[in-house]
C-alpha cells in the first residue's frame, strides 16, 4: 500500500502507483536476506528438537534411576524395620523369662532361707541332744576309782 498524495487524492484516481526504486531495490533483494534467515531458522529448530527429546530422555532416565534408588533404600529400610521388630520381640521374650527366673530365684531363695533355719534349729536340738547323751552317759557310769587301780 502506497501512500497517496493530496493531489491525487482529489483528483479522485485510483490506480495504484509503483514504489519508489529504491524499495523496489529493497524488495528484490530480500530474498538474500529471507531465505538464509529461514534456514537458519530451520536448521536451529532442528537441532532444540533433538536437543530437547535428548535432555527429556536423560530426565527420565534420572527418574528411572532416582526411582530404583528409592525402592531400594525402602526395601534395606523395610528390612531394617523388620529385623528391629524382631529384636524388639526377643527383648519382650526374654524380659518375660527372666522375670520368670527371678521369680523361681526368688522362691528357692525362701525355701533356702527357711532351710537354713530349721538346719540351725535342728544342728541345736541335735547338740542339746547329744549334751544329754553324753550328760545322761556319763552319770550312768559308776564313779569308782578304785575299780581302775584293782587290776
Amino acid at each position: 500500500m502506497a501512500f497517496r498524495s493530496i493531489e491525487e487524492i482529489r483528483s479522485g484516481r485510483t490506480e495504484a502507483k509503483d514504489p519508489p526504486k529504491w524499495i523496489q531495490g529493497i524488495l528484490l533483494r530480500a530474498w538474500f536476506l529471507l531465505i538464509p534467515m529461514l534456514a537458519f531458522s530451520y536448521v536451529r529448530d532442528k537441532q532444540i528438537e533433538p536437543a530437547v527429546a535428548q535432555a527429556k530422555k536423560e530426565i527420565l532416565q534420572e527418574r528411572a534411576v532416582a526411582e530404583n534408588a528409592r525402592v531400594q533404600t525402602l526395601g534395606e529400610a523395610t528390612k531394617f524395620n523388620l529385623k528391629r521388630s524382631q529384636l524388639e520381640a526377643l527383648s519382650d521374650t526374654f524380659a518375660v523369662r527372666f522375670g520368670q527366673i527371678q521369680s523361681v530365684l526368688d522362691s528357692i531363695r525362701i525355701i533356702q532361707a527357711d532351710d537354713f533355719a530349721q538346719r540351725r534349729m535342728l544342728e541345736s536340738e541335735r547338740d542339746s541332744l547329744l549334751s544329754v547323751v553324753s550328760h545322761s552317759m556319763g552319770s550312768s557310769r559308776p564313779s569308782r576309782p578304785d575299780c581302775r587301780n584293782s587290776r
